[in-house]
């Protein structure tokens, strides 16, 4: 009777917390999770957890990503002026550049208007996934349901 209401008191528990699943591998493995959240993936990684801030959706409800994880994740090279609070990001023979506030971009060395403006949280640069699947190139997968696949061979 003991070990019974021991085992009702366990699962009473463990309901509490909420959990996730996260899978990634090169068979499409689904990632599912309790939430409704969508997720970034590049090649065979996930974009989850970023400091100060995840992934998140503006005001203009463009899809933001933190710029260095997503240039750590392509090992692309990420740089940063504070004084003209210009981000960059090269990788392959390709290259786009922002200002924080700015909705003017440029892509390999052309200019480009954006509908939404880069944001600095916490002295981490945010930017649209938009500008980046276009600067570079990238595929865009969305079979697997709440995830945006970013594949490149290169």
């Amino acid at each position: 009777m003991k070990s019974a209401s021991k085992l009702i008191i366990f699962l009473l528990l463990l309901s509490l917390f909420p959990t996730s699943l996260y899978a990634a591998d090169k068979s499409n493995t689904v990632m599912t999770t309790q939430s409704n959240k969508t997720f970034v993936r590049i090649n065979d990684y996930y974009l989850i957890y970023t400091y100060p801030q995840a992934p998140f959706i503006d005001q203009n409800r463009r899809f933001m990503v933190p710029l260095r994880a997503v240039g750590d994740l392509m090992s692309a090279e990420v740089s940063y002026d504070a004084s003209s609070k210009k981000a960059g990001l090269k990788f392959a023979e390709h290259s786009v550049s922002v200002t924080i506030g700015s909705k003017k971009a440029e892509i390999d060395g052309s200019l480009v208007q954006m509908d939404t403006v880069p944001q600095l949280i916490k002295q981490s640069v945010y930017v649209p996934l938009r500008i980046l699947i276009q600067g570079f190139k990238l595929e865009v997968n969305t079979t697997i349901p709440n995830v945006i696949w970013l594949e490149d061979e290169r």
